[in-house]
């Protein structure tokens, strides 16, 4: 690989671990382990993002770890599982239907975009897959396959994973994010999960602007 090549490759790499992160926050609540580990360890990739992830990581340094892992586990749950009023729904179609309801059309148009990579949403038939979780892990298979396609030299098979990983931002992530993280930020007082929105705002805001320009590079060769 040239060094032109190799920048690009070492870019994708980071935009990947980026959205490793953030996608296993908002999958499921975090597990014992990993707090063990944070307790352990901060990690720096995140406690230099936000002012919200410093406070959280300084909890973490003074408390019982298991008490902060069940906290934050009542606060993922309270966030986006209820039980009764969700005020952070994590599903597309809440934000983007007039009716606030699922399985909307951001459902059948992400599902179209899934299948245009041969991909199934395992739990399609019990809840739609315009999870914030899902779609943050269809960027995470984009992006491998855009790495995939740079070390093995195949540029048709590069251009279209990369304009999967801009269509999927701009058909569904930059149109809701916002109103889904603002949701966050205004019903919880958790300093991981307002940290958590504000990371992911500003990842889907900056890496549209990044795929936006590469795209224009692109199409100009």
């Amino acid at each position: 690989m040239n060094s032109e090549t190799n920048k690009l490759h070492s870019v994708m790499k980071e935009r990947k671990a980026q959205y490793e992160i953030i996608q296993a926050i908002y999958s499921e609540p975090l597990s014992l382990e990993v707090y063990q580990k944070w307790k352990e360890q901060t990690p720096t990739e995140l406690e230099q993002l936000d002012k919200h992830y410093r406070e959280f990581f300084e909890e973490l340094a003074i408390n019982d770890v298991e008490e902060v892992f069940n906290k934050e586990r009542e606060n993922y749950l309270q966030l986006f599982f209820g039980p009764g009023h969700i005020p952070a729904p994590p599903w597309e179609s809440v934000y983007r239907t007039k009716e606030k309801l699922l399985f909307g059309d951001p459902t059948l148009s992400f599902r179209k975009k899934l299948r245009e990579f041969n991909l199934y949403y395992d739990g399609e038939s019990k809840e739609p897959e315009d999870h914030i979780s899902v779609e943050l892990e269809f960027m995470i298979y984009l992006i491998d396959q855009c790495l995939f396609a740079i070390e093995n030299e195949r540029e048709v098979d590069f251009k279209r994973a990369l304009q999967g990983q801009f269509s999927l931002l701009d058909d569904h992530l930059i149109n809701w994010v916002e109103q889904f993280t603002n949701d966050i930020a205004s019903s919880t007082t958790s300093f991981l999960y307002r940290g958590s929105a504000n990371f992911l705002r500003n990842l889907i805001f900056q890496d549209y602007q990044y795929l936006s320009e590469i795209k224009e590079v692109l199409n100009h060769e």
